[in-house]
C-alpha cells in the first residue's frame, strides 16, 4: 500500500469525510484554527476571515421628501414627444373604439395604445397649466 504525503494544500482539496477516515490524521480544532497531526508532522490551517460587508443598497427608486411648495421653485414638466400614432389613435376614439380594438386595427398591443394615451392626457395636462400660468402671469402684470 502507497503511503499518502499530506501536504496542507493536499488537506486543503480533502473533503471532511476523507479527513475524517484518513487513519494517519488527527485532527484538533480550537475556535476556527484546524491542527493536522500527520506522520510527517503538524500542519496548522487557520482560515482567513472576510471583513463584513455592508448590507447591500436596496434596489429601486427612493423616494424624495416633498419639499414644501413655497420653498423648491417649481419645475416645469418636460413634455413627451408626439408619437406618429397619435392621429390615428384620436380618431379611432372619436370613432368610439376601446384600446382593444384600436390595438388589433394598429396591429399593436393593448397596453402600448393605454401607454401613448396616458402620455397624450399628461401632455395636454402640462400645457393647459403652462397656460394657466401665463395668463395669470400676464394678468399680474398688467394689474401693475
Amino acid at each position: 500500500m502507497k503511503k499518502r504525503v499530506l501536504t496542507p494544500q493536499a488537506i486543503m482539496n480533502m473533503t471532511v469525510g476523507e479527513l475524517m477516515a484518513d487513519p494517519n490524521l488527527e485532527v484538533h480544532k480550537q475556535g476556527s484554527v484546524l491542527t493536522f497531526n500527520t506522520p510527517e508532522g503538524i500542519i496548522t490551517i487557520q482560515p482567513r476571515t472576510r471583513p463584513a460587508t455592508p448590507a447591500a443598497p436596496k434596489r429601486g427608486r427612493k423616494k424624495a421628501a416633498a419639499p414644501a411648495a413655497e420653498d423648491a421653485p417649481r419645475k416645469r414638466k418636460r413634455l413627451s414627444k408626439v408619437n406618429s400614432l397619435e392621429p390615428k389613435i384620436k380618431a379611432l376614439r372619436a370613432e368610439g373604439k376601446k384600446q382593444s380594438e384600436i390595438a388589433a386595427i394598429l396591429q399593436k398591443s393593448q397596453s402600448y395604445i393605454s401607454t401613448i394615451e396616458r402620455k397624450m392626457r399628461d401632455r395636454d395636462k402640462a400645457i393647459a397649466e403652462m397656460e394657466t400660468e401665463q395668463a395669470a402671469a400676464a394678468a399680474s402684470n398688467s394689474a401693475e
